[in-house]
């Protein structure tokens, strides 16, 4: 305090001349419309700007909370999907009786930690046994397929991503539907190689790789990717097309976990033939 005392002692001469212009500057102010609009006009200006600042950082605060309120509307929307349900309509003579029963169910999950520059990438998300999540679901993302379940505790899971050397799964590209293996060489968290399509098919640049729906995993018409190139070897039958993922691991934050409701029933009916 009697260092402050010292200071406004030694510089009273500036302090004052501080004052005055203050006291100046309000007089013309006050007594000058044009003045007087001008200084309305520069306050408001900078109280504009930092209320804008402030609110632009309150908002990034705050991305987390509305991106987990969009995510919960999503998988909302999601189990609504009429693919997700299954048509059980009886036809006897003329009459007809129209029911549809539901196929997939999704469960929201978020994404805890993630590699991408491994040959073995995994995902951890924040869900597990405890919210209805077993080994061998199918999990999508926002723009397209993501992975496969590979191990669950209480509340986390790991998932075996598309980018991991050990991922494969049908899909079908073009306008015929033609099958291939999806399979990723472990170069870039970008793209992949859709493997084993014959050389009948018409392949070309753009066209859209999607899930088959064949499997008790991923449902049907899913997006895996674009297809970047197609190469057909001297002496083959089969294309060699990469293609570039749908789903940009490097920023994915929340996704889907698929609960395909016939599993049981289909693979239970499937085993039984095997054997017989």
């Amino acid at each position: 305090m009697r260092n402050l005392l010292v200071f406004v002692i030694r510089n009273n001469a500036l302090f004052f001349f501080i004052l005055v212009q203050i006291f100046c500057f309000s007089l013309i102010v006050q007594n000058d419309s044009y003045h007087q609009a001008g200084f309305f006009n520069a306050a408001n200006s900078v109280t504009g700007r930092v209320f804008t600042i402030y609110s632009h950082f309150t908002d990034y605060f705050s991305l987390r909370d509305v991106n987990e309120k969009l995510a919960k509307e999503n998988v909302q929307l999601r189990n609504q999907l009429k693919l997700n349900f299954a048509d059980t309509t009886i036809k006897r003579n003329s009459v007809t009786d129209t029911a549809y029963k539901q196929r997939y169910s999704y469960i929201v999950a978020k994404v805890v930690n993630i590699t991408v520059n491994s040959v073995s990438n995994y995902i951890t998300i924040d869900e597990g046994k405890a919210q209805g999540i077993e080994p061998g679901m199918a999990v999508i993302g926002p723009t397209g397929i993501v992975g496969i379940v590979k191990d669950v505790s209480n509340n986390f899971s790991v998932v075996l991503p598309v980018i991991n050397k050990d991922f494969h799964v049908s899909a079908r590209v073009g306008k015929d539907d033609n099958l291939g293996n999806l399979e990723w060489k472990g170069i870039s968290p970008y793209e992949a190689e859709l493997n084993d399509v014959p050389r009948q098919a018409h392949v070309k640049t753009g066209d859209t790789v999607v899930t088959t729906g064949s499997s008790v995993r991923f449902p049907n018409n899913i997006a895996v990717g674009i297809v970047e190139k197609g190469e057909l070897k001297e002496g083959s039958n089969f294309y060699n097309i990469k293609l570039k993922l749908a789903t940009n691991f490097n920023n994915l934050t929340y996704v889907y976990v698929v609960n395909y409701l016939f599993k049981d029933e289909q693979q239970k009916l499937e085993q039984h033939a095997a054997h017989d």
